[in-house]
């Protein structure tokens, strides 16, 4: 300590550019924890600096790196990563040899610090030009990173932060330690992210995690950024943008087939939605050793070598579709679940405007009329349109000999589409599904007995006239659309209310004025068949 001040006392004799800023000198004689004394600076960052640091306690000792934390603020991170490295034991992640007090304030004298071994081999970005189109040795980097995040993760802990710099390389080999755990996430912790902070690099981090919050913090994140770090490698440097990995240009190096082809087919599982990602860190490392012994695994057969070739070619198409599959039935499931999001709201719209519509017919207790999900919306098709669910007002109370109700039914209605393709080739596009509100007028009879009997018999049309509806099978087999149906001069045209699923919610407004235009329509018919038994 005596050293030390002696030195402090000289720095402050020399000229003021020369002690600005970091000033070295006073640092690379500093003691820590009366133990660990600065050498030299090794590398800075946003959160600490690194320096090489020497054991004084034991002259015999290796040399050891000393993370210093630049922000003192940021002591909940320095207390999550020592939490994080204290439970985690694997070969491929760093270890802790000593830190600074836990108790440590901000405003205390004393800096949070981390002693833990020097990485004589520097950092993934450092040299990452060595596995430029070098397969195995990307393969074994990976294979460590993988294992040692699937240990991580049964520990809970999720790192956050897999990037190139936090790689490091122990010596000239390919064994590689998995570094700083600041921001990693502890499933028994609470978090130490501020709500709203991003997480992780902005090149590495999974799409998820972007912008904060309080999220649902799962392995995939981590999946992704490794899958991230693999092309990263593999591509001598190349940081791949967010799920470009079809593109030509990111593509290109994996054209020479065999077990390239293999890893692009773990890449896409990897860096993509995390609906569509692999969430097992299990799952990844079977694959690549799977990646890892193919090229062995084929000399051994009893096969030739065009046998072996035609064998790639097959399992290569198998994969293709077999994923493309995969997405497409990702893709219909996330059209399906949006379709029914849409048509809830839909009726939710309907159900409020139709009884308003039910109030108003009933005010002076000459009618009573009620709102009730429709009794038959799936037996209403018009073209290639099939119901799919539906509201009724169905109007009481018309006191004549032949007591029927008369019924206004509202049908949302879905394009009736069958895909007869089966094992498709290519990956299929979202698809902005229409949907369509399509009014019906009918009878029904009010015994009790027959109240449940379907009654949509009649389109509304324009102006306040009725169409009938054709059979089903009709229907289907003419293929008829409503805009056919006016340019045949047959019947009327039948009023509906046509929209894109992506529309919803701003063409809720046009359905309100189109339900208006319903609503009258259905006023002018009962009007005009209050004392008739047969509709006109």
């Amino acid at each position: 300590m005596d050293v030390c001040m002696a030195t402090m006392r000289q720095t402050r004799k020399l000229p003021r550019q020369r002690i600005a800023g970091k000033d070295r000198m006073s640092q690379m004689t500093k003691m820590y924890g009366n133990r660990w004394e600065i050498e030299r600076s090794l590398s800075g960052g946003g959160q600490a600096d690194v320096f090489v640091a020497r054991d004084r306690q034991n002259s015999t000792s290796e040399l050891v790196a000393l993370k210093r934390l630049r922000n003192p603020n940021r002591h909940p991170r320095f207390k999550n990563e020592v939490a994080a490295i204290a439970r985690l034991d694997h070969p491929n992640i760093i270890k802790l040899i000593d830190h600074s007090a836990l108790d440590t304030t901000s405003d205390s004298p004393e800096k949070q610090y981390l002693i833990m071994p020097l990485a004589s081999g520097g950092d993934l970005s450092k040299c990452v030009g060595r596995f430029k189109d070098n397969l195995d040795g990307t393969l074994i980097v990976a294979h460590q990173l993988a294992s040692a995040l699937r240990h991580a993760h049964a520990s809970g802990v999720i790192h956050r932060d897999v990037k190139p710099q936090n790689i490091l390389f122990a010596g000239s080999d390919n064994d590689v330690w998995l570094t700083d755990f600041g921001i990693c996430f502890l499933r028994d912790q609470e978090r130490h992210t501020a709500e709203n902070e991003a997480v992780g690099p902005w090149a590495f981090i999974a799409p998820e995690l972007e912008g904060g919050g309080h999220l649902e913090v799962t392995p995939a994140a981590d999946i992704y950024s490794l899958g991230k770090v693999i092309y990263y490698m593999i591509s001598g440097g190349t940081v791949l943008p967010r799920e470009r990995l079809a593109d030509v240009t990111y593509a290109e190096l994996f054209s020479r087939g065999g077990r390239y082809d293999l890893l692009r087919l773990l890449l896409d599982r990897m860096v993509c939605p995390a609906q569509k990602r692999i969430q097992s860190m299990d799952d990844v490392i079977r694959e690549l050793e799977q990646i890892q012994h193919w090229d062995r695994n084929a000399k051994l057969a009893p096969i030739s070598d065009t046998g072996a070739s035609k064998l790639e070619q097959l399992r290569r198409s198998i994969l293709d579709q077999r994923h493309i599959a995969e997405l497409n039935e990702a893709t219909a499931i996330g059209e399906r679940e949006l379709e029914l999001q849409v048509r809830t709201h839909i009726l939710e719209l309907l159900r409020d405007e139709l009884k308003k519509f039910a109030t108003t017919i009933s005010e002076g207790g000459a009618l009573n009329a009620t709102v009730a999900d429709a009794t038959s919306p799936r037996g209403m098709y018009i073209g290639d349109y099939v119901g799919k669910s539906g509201l009724e007002v169905v109007v009481h109370n018309f006191g004549t000999q032949f007591a029927a109700n008369h019924v206004l039914q509202l049908a949302v209605c879905q394009r009736f589409h069958v895909n007869h393709n089966s094992n498709p080739a290519v990956e299929r596009q979202p698809i902005d599904h229409p949907i369509v509100i399509l009014p019906a007028y009918g009878r029904r009879a009010s015994k009790t007995t027959m109240t449940t009997q379907p009654i949509a018999n009649f389109y509304i049309a324009s102006p306040a006239q009725i169409v009938a509806i054709p059979e089903v099978k009709t229907a289907l087999r003419s293929g008829l659309r409503p805009q056919q149906l006016a340019g045949r001069g047959a019947p009327p045209q039948p009023l509906y209310n046509r929209f894109l699923t992506s529309e919803w919610p701003g063409a809720a407004t046009s359905l309100k004025s189109f339900l208006t235009q319903v609503c009258d329509a259905f006023i002018d018919i009962l009007m005009r068949n209050k004392d008739n038994p047969f509709p006109r």
